[in-house]
């Protein structure tokens, strides 16, 4: 088992998942030790995750990204800028897959990762 990898905060872009598909992302979230909250745009994303006025930030911010051409280096710079250089991750998340779950998507993804503020 690898070790646990502490980051300052995730951006999660959503990118044409039905309607379904969004709800089972909340609802494993509901489950999960995540804070999660949810935006309209990236700067509001960037936002939550390096507003240092809020006692508590999320842990993940979800995003539905409905633009094919994403720049993620652009994002993740973004976002390192806005945490004082805290490196967040910023993930893509299509589900594509009719043999597995939105759930064992997400355990996969965030498996081997704590958040730390």
């Amino acid at each position: 088992m690898q070790a646990q990898q502490a980051h300052p905060g995730v951006i999660l872009l959503t990118q044409n998942l039905s309607s379904a598909d969004l709800g089972s992302v909340r609802a494993w979230f509901e489950e999960s030790e995540f804070n999660l909250c949810e935006a309209t745009d990236v700067f509001q994303a960037i936002e939550r995750l390096s507003d240092f006025t809020e006692a508590s930030r999320p842990d993940v911010v979800l995003l539905e990204a409905n633009c094919p051409d994403i720049d993620f280096a652009i994002i993740r710079e973004l976002a390192a800028d806005a945490n004082a250089g805290g490196e967040a991750s910023v993930f893509s998340f299509t589900h594509g897959s009719e043999a597995k779950s939105v759930s064992k998507e997400l355990d996969a993804i965030f498996q081997d990762m704590t958040i730390c503020h």
